[in-house]
């Protein structure tokens, strides 16, 4: 069952689709103008192989806080995907879109070593 929580990740409120599993957990980024949902039919397969995953909705987009007018989104996703991957810990990043930017993006940044881009 894909469960749905509220979670705040460098001061910025999302929501969090998650199931339960064993292993690194999947870490699913969505891209432009989507949200967590379009994982939810993946989640559930990952579910019933018993693989513990997560899919949020990314600043400004789906139902987490919009973004600030003037901001600059990709440092903003930077900061957000960093935080979040440290509450998370070691990860496996699956990104579609401005999602596999984030990934790619932390990955390259030495603090988020933990970061593999799928």
């Amino acid at each position: 069952m894909i469960t749905e929580t509220r979670a705040s990740y460098n001061g910025v409120r999302t929501r969090v689709l998650s199931v339960a599993g064993s292993g690194i957990p999947l870490v699913l980024l969505h891209g432009f103008m989507d949200s967590a949902d379009t994982w939810r039919a993946l989640m559930a397969e990952f579910e019933a192989a018993g693989r513990a995953a997560i899919a949020v909705d990314l600043p400004g987009f789906g139902a987490a806080d919009a973004r600030e007018p003037d901001a600059m989104i990709v440092p903003r996703l930077d900061a957000f995907a960093d935080a979040l991957l440290a509450e998370v810990g070691p990860a496996v990043v699956i990104g579609n879109s401005l999602g596999a930017c984030t990934a790619v993006r932390g990955a390259r940044q030495p603090a988020a070593a933990r970061i593999r881009p799928r």
